[in-house]
Formats: C-alpha cells, sequence, structure tokens
C-alpha cells in the first residue's frame, strides 16, 4: 500500500485530521471555508478526501440520516441561538483521532 508492506492481519488507523487537510486535495486546506461542499465546488474534491462516516464495508450505515440529523438540528440552534465566546475561554483543539476544543466556554444568546 504506497510503497509499504501490510503484514495480512494488521490493524490499520488512519488518521481523518491529516487526510482532511491534505493540501492535494484542497486549495486553502487550512482555511475554514464551507463554500467548499457547494455542489459547483465539490466535484473537484478527490472522492475520499472527506470521509467523517469512514468507507468501505465497515463505513456507518447511517450517515445518511446523520447528515440529515446533523443539518436540521444546526438549523434549528442556529435560527433560534447566537453564540459567544466567554471571556477567558480557549478555543484551542487538541488533536487525537478526532479534535476536541480544549477550553472553549460558549454563552448561548437568544435571536
Amino acid at each position: 500500500l504506497g510503497g509499504y508492506r501490510i503484514p495480512a492481519g494488521a490493524d490499520i488507523v488512519y488518521s481523518p485530521f491529516a487526510i482532511q487537510r491534505d493540501p492535494r486535495s484542497y486549495d486553502g486546506h487550512l482555511d475554514f471555508d464551507p463554500d467548499r461542499w457547494l455542489p459547483e465546488r465539490a466535484k473537484d474534491v478527490p472522492k475520499h478526501a472527506m470521509s467523517p462516516f469512514s468507507v468501505g464495508n465497515r463505513k456507518c450505515p447511517s450517515d445518511h440520516f446523520s447528515m440529515a440529523q446533523l443539518s436540521l438540528i444546526t438549523a434549528t440552534v442556529a435560527s433560534r441561538w447566537r453564540f459567544e465566546q466567554v471571556s477567558g475561554s480557549n478555543d484551542a483543539t487538541r488533536v487525537g483521532i478526532t479534535l476536541r476544543p480544549y477550553r472553549l466556554l460558549l454563552r448561548a444568546l437568544p435571536r
């Protein structure tokens, strides 16, 4: 695989963090750019450059449902609330198998 010999039965773990920030996949690979997923731009993204639910036989069986649910929840929350960062909180992230905030505190304010 890619010039490496992988023994039968070996466990393979990949880093979504690294794959999803590969400069070969996206222009501005480190930029927050939600418009890159608009249909006219998303067609240029390599097939597995973004795979939040994995790929192949072991991918999440409810990936489409999860994306629909996430879209509805995000739209509902964003239409009712706005968020501001609490003074003194930290928006840095910890990198592991997934990203997680270090110490991000938000205040929810009704719209």
